[in-house]
């Protein structure tokens, strides 16, 4: 098996037999782009490949739940809850499937329509 020569951001070169024998939050390395990696870039740049090529994450990089409303990772999103009549609710499914939405969607979209126009 080939070793595999890597620059250290502070500049050392190091000889491993595997990518995976490399600790990156102790040993962070800079590639020929200039960008640095540690474990969490590292897992960054994994993503950007596999995406890139069209090609599933590994369950460990996959994200879990829906993506935060705010677009800030691991923050949660506020929840509103309100009890509707049946009618309404079937209509309000009639009108998301229409729309190729999902209720909750069609509920923010309502919320957010109606504060800007009575506010």
């Amino acid at each position: 098996m080939n070793n595999i020569n890597i620059r250290t951001t502070d500049g050392r070169s190091l000889e491993v037999d595997r990518v995976e024998d490399l600790d990156l939050d102790l040993t962070p390395v800079t590639l020929e782009s200039g960008r640095h990696l540690d474990e969490h870039g590292a897992e960054d740049l994994v993503t950007e490949l596999l995406e890139t090529a069209g090609r599933p994450l590994p369950a460990h990089l996959r994200p879990v739940g829906r993506p935060p409303l705010s677009g800030v990772p691991g923050e949660s999103s506020a929840r509103i809850a309100f009890r509707a009549s049946p009618d309404l609710r079937d209509r309000a499914e009639q009108e998301a499937r229409r729309r190729g939405m999902k209720v909750s969607q069609l509920a923010r979209e309502a919320l957010t329509s109606y504060l800007a126009h009575h506010h």
